[in-house]
């Protein structure tokens, strides 16, 4: 189903997807389980936000600690639609050579296997070229025999003596089931079970799934891992965080070196804890999470919201340098340069307004990082008139209870 413009509707696709879910009625010997919402890849990640990798070497094993597994994510509110990737096997025959007994006859494992895959599979003989084309040139049995098990097991075999033997001598049969494909990892055979989220965080998923699955019982040799997106998100979360650090020291050695100080960018650097502190009020108050867009939101604010302090912390210094007594610079600066503080905030606010307000098509991608800006601007502009001149006269040791 392709839906319509995001204009044209009030609610977003995965809202609709469980809508829809619900609304599918039952059939007999069916179950409806999943309605999938084709994503595209942001920022590398892809397929089903919440995913549990099993590794292991037996199938089975695998299967049965993958059944487990669902049925403890499906205990998690919020966590819809657990699948597990290990498809249905299918049918299928299983020839095992007897080994005493091809050695009795003057056989090897490998030529009674060469035999079979000649006959079933087909052997290649040639080549048929024509007009620039190559074709392969395959032998093999006969399709009502290849479909004939008995008449299988009576195809003679020659040894390198050119004695011949029936087939049935040689092997034995076993009817069973096979997977349809084998996912490998790390060396090592992987089962997922892969998860959607409805109404929930993935954070807080990804912590309940990992505490779930704590005490779930392994056979020895067997590893469970929690990881699909959300694995992905701390590490984009992790290499955010670094960046920022980078930022905040970088933006501390610029001021530094245009202060000619270390104590005055320290001030400065007040509004950072400040603004992080109004970005996620204003995730909290309109309901959105802190992701890596709106992470991207307060890596701004890092640069972005220093710049007020700059301004008074730069004309608190100069009104002190021409003389002026130090607790009467830091009202002076304050007051002066609260006009300046005010313009240069609310244009940057209304700057991201649109983007915050934004309903159009993808809005939902790029609204939260708007919101963050906004919500740290607004909380560091308004704080900044009050905690930086305090921190200023607690740094430079200013008495404020008269003129020093």
């Amino acid at each position: 189903l392709r839906l319509v413009d995001r204009t044209r509707r009030k609610r977003l696709a995965g809202q609709l997807a469980q809508d829809l879910l619900a609304r599918i009625p039952p059939y007999q010997g069916a179950a409806v389980r999943d309605v999938d919402v084709i994503k595209t890849m942001f920022l590398g990640a892809e397929g089903k936000p919440l995913t549990v990798k099993i590794f292991g070497k037996d199938l089975e094993v695998l299967r049965t600690v993958a059944e487990a597994v669902r049925e403890r994510l499906e205990q998690i509110p919020g966590v819809v639609d657990p699948e597990i990737s290990l498809q249905q096997a299918k049918p299928e025959i299983r020839f095992r050579v007897n080994r005493l007994k091809a050695a009795q006859y003057g056989f090897s494992p490998a030529m009674i296997v060469a035999e079979l895959e000649a006959g079933l599979k087909g052997k290649e003989v040639g080549k048929f070229r024509k007009g620039g084309e190559e074709l392969d040139l395959l032998v093999r049995l006969d399709p009502k025999v290849r479909e004939d098990l008995p008449r299988i097991l009576s195809l003679p075999v020659k040894n390198t003596m050119g004695v011949s033997v029936p087939l049935s001598e040689l092997v034995t049969v076993e009817r069973g089931r096979g997977p349809v494909i084998i996912t490998r990892e790390r060396q090592s055979r992987v089962v997922s079970v892969s998860a959607d989220l409805a109404g929930r965080d993935l954070l807080s998923a990804y912590i309940e799934a990992s505490r779930k699955l704590r005490g779930l019982k392994l056979p020895p040799g067997y590893l469970v891992e929690t990881g699909g997106e959300a694995l992905k998100m701390l590490e984009s979360f992790r290499d955010l965080g670094f960046v920022f650090a980078i930022a905040v020291i970088l933006v501390y050695m610029v001021m530094a070196a245009q202060f000619e100080a270390f104590l005055h960018p320290f001030v400065v650097m007040f509004t950072v804890p400040l603004a992080l502190m109004g970005a996620l009020f204003a995730l909290l108050l309109t309901g959105n999470t802190l992701s890596i867009v709106s992470g991207v939101g307060v890596l701004i604010l890092a640069g972005v919201a220093v710049n007020n302090a700059i301004v008074m912390v730069d004309y608190i210094n100069r009104l002190r340098r021409r003389g002026l007594p130090p607790l009467e610079a830091v009202v002076e600066g304050a007051v002066v340069r609260l006009r300046p503080v005010l313009i240069t905030a609310t244009t940057t606010v209304l700057g991201m307004v649109p983007m915050a307000l934004s309903r159009a098509e993808g809005a939902e991608i790029r609204a939260p990082m708007a919101v963050a800006v906004i919500g740290g601007l607004l909380v560091a502009t308004f704080l900044t008139l009050f905690v930086i001149p305090s921190v200023y006269t607690l740094v430079e040791r200013i008495p404020t209870g008269g003129e020093s």
